[in-house]
């Protein structure tokens, strides 16, 4: 059989119809948060205030409360395809809704990643799910059990026993050999580079720097 055979072949086996509702709550998952990274612009917290009719004091709330509704309504519609499907990967959902069910676990609660990792492990080894993807999951789910991340994915505020309040990049484990493991994960970017993304000035924390009484 042909590459070109093969690759129509694993086309006409996609889902279509899950598909599509895959990538409406795709849309769904990315709507509130991309209202959320605009909330500093007064003109669209204006306009968010009057759509949704709350005072402007109260929009960023209001957004994050739909927000959470939707969380909890598309992880029930996920957990139901996972329990009939298993994980709706590439060979189900096409490379570009594969990521899908992923979003939606790494939104979710420390319950729900911890049922879940290993799902979103074994489909990355079986090429149905980007590894990256797994490798984000891991690292949030380390942090909520305050433990090191290994990837260096996580970015928090803390406040530290310095008694400073600091934006940082979760502490890692092995911090030396980090970007050799995210290079392995399939990122494309060091965990210096991440930092700088995201407007942190990157340095190796460690966990015993953070004060855990707030």
């Amino acid at each position: 059989m042909s590459f070109l055979s093969i690759q129509i072949q694993a086309q006409t086996n996609i889902n279509l119809k899950l598909k599509n509702q895959i990538d409406s709550i795709g849309f769904v998952d990315q709507k509130y948060r991309e209202m959320l990274d605009n909330i500093d612009n007064s003109a669209f917290s204006d306009s968010i205030s009057k759509i949704y009719k709350v005072k402007s004091e109260e929009v960023e709330t209001a957004i994050w409360d739909m927000t959470q509704k939707v969380d909890s309504s598309n992880l029930v519609f996920i957990e139901g395809v996972i329990t009939k499907f298993g994980y709706p990967g590439k060979t189900l959902v096409g490379d570009s809704s594969c990521e899908v069910a992923w979003l939606v676990i790494q939104h979710s609660n420390i319950k729900t990643m911890s049922k879940y990792l290993d799902l979103l492990k074994n489909a990355a080894i079986r090429n149905e799910l980007p590894s990256f993807c797994a490798a984000m999951t891991e690292d949030r789910y380390l942090m909520c059990m305050r433990k090191e991340q290994i990837y260096g994915t996580q970015a928090t505020v803390r406040n530290l026993k310095n008694g400073m309040k600091e934006n940082i990049i979760w502490p890692i484990y092995d911090p030396i050999n980090v970007n050799k493991r995210r290079k392995e994960a399939g990122f494309t970017t060091t965990v210096e580079e991440s930092a700088k993304a995201l407007n942190i000035k990157y340095r190796v924390v460690q966990l015993n720097e953070i004060d855990w009484t707030h």
